[in-house]
């Protein structure tokens, strides 16, 4: 059993990061498990696999050099550990979004213009956020996202069960997403912060989840990648609005 759950975890990680644990067997094991979507029970552990080492280069970056360089360190860490794979779905979606379109130039153009958007909101977003905050940040919206994005998931297209992940991924997803903001919250003593990120990613999946529904699109990376950029980018918005309402309160 242990070793089976290890074998997906192995599985998560070969399919959404470049990192080196991702081996070639575990990516020839992988199409067997991914059509039952088991793997995605610790997509979000594979998020946190990731954002660990963007954290340490932000914090490292941040000793020499200032504060939105260590951002674009961190940044650039994410994008070079995950190969991308969440914003190249992101970027199908925004094309998606405008099917109607004459070209195919104008829809690359316009998942090339969405995506540019998404990197400059988290860029912001992050910037405007006090330092201290920015490692724990990053590592609690990566793994809450995709928990957000596997909930989504599993719930969003009940016409095709049998690519949705069970009962049970979803519930140890979920688990896997949770555990770092809890523990992020109770360190901090700022459940009111982590409470109200955690509700804005879990929406936004949510809302991108309804959209997917409407256009009828398959669960693929597509839609998983849509779902798990938002929630990102809306956790690290509501660090940001509750931390200044926090300040305005106490200066007041």
């Amino acid at each position: 059993m242990l070793s089976l759950q290890l074998r997906l975890l192995a599985i998560a990680i070969a399919l959404w990061t470049r990192l080196p644990a991702g081996s070639a067997r575990a990516r020839s094991a992988a199409p067997a498990c991914e059509g039952g979507g088991h793997e995605l029970r610790y997509l979000p552990l594979a998020g946190l696999a990731v954002a660990v080492p963007a954290a340490l280069a932000y914090a490292f970056a941040g000793l020499w050099l200032p504060h939105a360089v260590a951002l674009l360190a961190a940044l650039g860490t994410l994008l070079l550990l995950t190969g991308a794979v969440h914003e190249r779905g992101f970027a199908a979606w925004c094309e998606d979004l405008a099917a109607r379109a004459r070209s195919e130039r104008e829809l690359t153009a316009a998942g090339a213009a969405g995506l540019v958007v998404l990197l400059l909101a988290k860029f912001e977003t992050l910037s405007s956020i006090d330092p201290s905050w920015i490692a724990v940040s990053l590592v609690c919206a990566a793994g809450f996202s995709r928990g957000c994005a596997v909930f989504a998931m599993g719930s969003a297209f009940p016409e095709a069960p049998a690519q949705a992940p069970s009962g049970g991924d979803l519930i140890v997803a979920l688990a896997c997403a949770a555990a770092p903001v809890a523990a992020a919250a109770i360190w901090t003593d700022s459940v009111e912060v982590f409470g109200t990120a955690a509700g804005l990613a879990l929406a936004a999946a949510v809302l991108v989840r309804r959209a997917l529904g409407r256009r009828g699109l398959a669960r693929d990376a597509r839609a998983l990648g849509a779902m798990q950029q938002l929630a990102e980018l809306a956790f690290h918005v509501g660090i940001l609005a509750t931390l200044s309402i926090v300040d305005e309160t106490s200066a007041d």
